[in-house]
């Protein structure tokens, strides 16, 4: 699926990035951006921004005081 596509985007909860695994799924070059909730730590973006683009979700809270 990785090779066929144009962009690839990894949806990860900002617990994940403390777990640690031996199974690789994909190389950081198949990634494009990942993108993970507000409760990431600046330690993990940095770390995770050197390598490829990261995006914060935002939480269903801050739409709705953009509505007010």
């Amino acid at each position: 699926m990785i090779e066929r596509s144009d962009l690839v985007f990894v949806l990860a909860d900002s617990s994940k990035f403390l777990e640690k695994g031996l199974h690789t799924y994909a190389s950081w070059q198949q990634i494009d951006a990942i993108i993970t909730n507000h409760h990431v730590s600046l330690q993990v973006l940095d770390t995770n921004n050197q390598k490829v683009s990261v995006y914060i979700a935002k939480e269903e809270q801050d739409e709705e005081d953009r509505k007010d």
